[in-house]
């Protein structure tokens, strides 16, 4: 007599247990599930996050890199010489991330990376706060063959491939555009 009481009980506990995963929050969420991609249509990194970078890496697949990090109001090349760096050059870099839009994206296993550039060729760009956490960590592919018109239909719009670098996020390849 006490086996459909424990048995309901038993599913009572887990229909409970369901409902409080889905109501926790997403970075609990995200651990055991993964984290979902992006959607298209939004920005794939948040500004408020890239007014924090200090330091940016830039990697290329033989692995040589040049670092550059904000010193007061100056930007200056770390390695692998120290300079300063041209201030126009960096303020374009972290304003294209914060404009790159998701027009599509694509599983990792449905995508070559060589002939999307994501393995030769390819550039990685990591940004970091001032305490040298990851604040973007992605690669820049080759551009694609899809072109996005504009508002006005009179011209058209490149996009280009993006993989995330950070471990968790390397499961989807992005095609994004950078609207001016």
């Amino acid at each position: 007599m006490r086996s459909p009481l424990t048995l309901f009980l038993f599913l009572l506990a887990l229909i409970l247990g369901g409902l409080a995963l889905v109501f926790t929050g997403s970075e609990y969420r995200a651990a055991i599930f993964g984290t979902p991609p992006v959607s298209p249509g939004n920005t794939l990194f948040k500004v408020e996050d890239l007014d924090q970078v200090r330091q940016i890496t830039l990697t290329t697949y033989d692995k040589e890199s040049v670092s550059f990090k904000i010193n007061g109001n100056i930007w200056e090349a770390t390695t692998p010489w120290k300079d300063r760096a041209d201030p126009v050059f960096m303020k374009f870099l972290i304003q294209f991330t914060a404009r790159l839009k998701v027009e599509e994206v694509i599983p990792r296993k449905g995508c070559d990376l060589t002939e999307s550039g994501l393995r030769e060729g390819r550039v990685q760009v990591t940004m970091r706060d001032a305490s040298g956490n990851v604040i973007c960590d992605y690669r820049i592919g080759r551009p694609t063959a899809w072109r996005i018109p504009s508002d006005d239909g009179k011209s058209t719009q490149p996009t280009i491939f993006i993989r995330l670098a950070t471990k968790g996020l390397k499961n989807n390849i992005y095609i994004c555009s950078e609207p001016s």
